[in-house]
């Protein structure tokens, strides 16, 4: 199979918290072709800059609830020319 890459998709469920209480929620899966970059830093830092630019002058704090490295069955939309491989 020509041009095919190994892909590992994480998928993380997140709280959303400002000033102390509790005012979101978001699951989000995040992709990677590194073992090492999990996602979690990147979505961390997409969710922050959207609550930003909507509400500059609200503190926010991101928190991951929970992960999990999915399996092929759990993945239907990957892009064109890859597959999903899981890694302990």
């Amino acid at each position: 199979m020509a041009n095919e890459s190994n892909i590992i998709a994480f998928r993380y469920e997140y709280l959303i918290v400002s000033e102390g209480k509790h005012i979101g929620k978001g699951a989000q899966t995040m992709y990677s072709t590194d073992p090492e970059d999990t996602g979690r830093d990147r979505l961390k830092a997409e969710v922050m800059e959207q609550l930003e630019e909507k509400h500059p002058d609200t503190p926010f704090m991101v928190i991951i609830q929970s992960s999990k490295v999915m399996k092929e069955q759990d993945t239907r939309n990957l892009p064109n020319g890859f597959k999903l491989t899981e890694t302990i």
